[in-house]
């Protein structure tokens, strides 16, 4: 499929089928292309360059029929950008968000309109998880979910409005925590460890 990469890509499929790859090339640029159930766009070998100066895995996440959003971590200052694409208007100029991200990014959606990014604190001493909420275009405030690990944080959704995340703690114990659909805040049960 082309393109020189020096980490995994980001992936995610839209309502309508359609297949998205986003991945950071080893000059920090970010790149795009996708593909239909058909052929890919630009094409099969190519990429579409999004520019910007990133670092790591970007994370790709889908929020409706059509629409499809990147989200990735700058290069030299840190700061979390995010970058939308819609069938109709094509790429939004990209949104410089607030707060110090380190590594690890991952996206869900769990409804239209509706993202979640989580991602590793910028110092990496604590290997904190931070989390950020947009609810059609109003994001929420940085947000410390008080959990610590080594590896990217996993984000499910399983019905409309449900969202529970995944990590494996310092003590390689598997942590859950659950978003309760209804009210929208975290379960004041906190983190509960399944060892097995």
């Amino acid at each position: 499929l082309g393109g020189c990469l020096p980490d995994v890509p980001a992936v995610t499929k839209s309502k309508g089928g359609v297949v998205h790859i986003f991945h950071v090339g080893t000059d920090h640029c970010l790149y795009y292309k996708s593909w239909n159930g058909v052929a890919y766009t630009p094409s099969e070998s190519t990429y579409e360059s999004l520019g910007g100066t990133f670092r790591g895995t970007p994370a790709a996440v889908s929020a409706g029929k059509g629409e499809v959003s990147c989200f990735a971590i700058g290069h030299l200052d840190g700061c979390l950008y995010h970058y939308h694409w819609t069938e109709e208007s094509g790429w939004a100029k990209p949104e410089k968000l607030p707060g110090l991200w380190g590594s690890s990014l991952s996206a869900v959606s769990n409804q239209d309109g509706h993202w979640d990014v989580f991602g590793i604190d910028i110092n990496g001493l604590n290997n904190s998880v931070f989390h950020r909420r947009c609810i059609k275009g109003t994001w929420s405030g940085w947000q410390d979910l008080k959990v610590q690990t080594a590896y990217r944080p996993t984000p499910i959704s399983h019905s409309p409005g449900a969202l529970s995340v995944l990590v494996i703690g310092m003590d390689s114990i598997l942590y859950v925590r659950v978003r309760d659909a209804t009210y929208g805040d975290w379960s004041d049960a906190g983190w509960v460890a399944n060892e097995g």
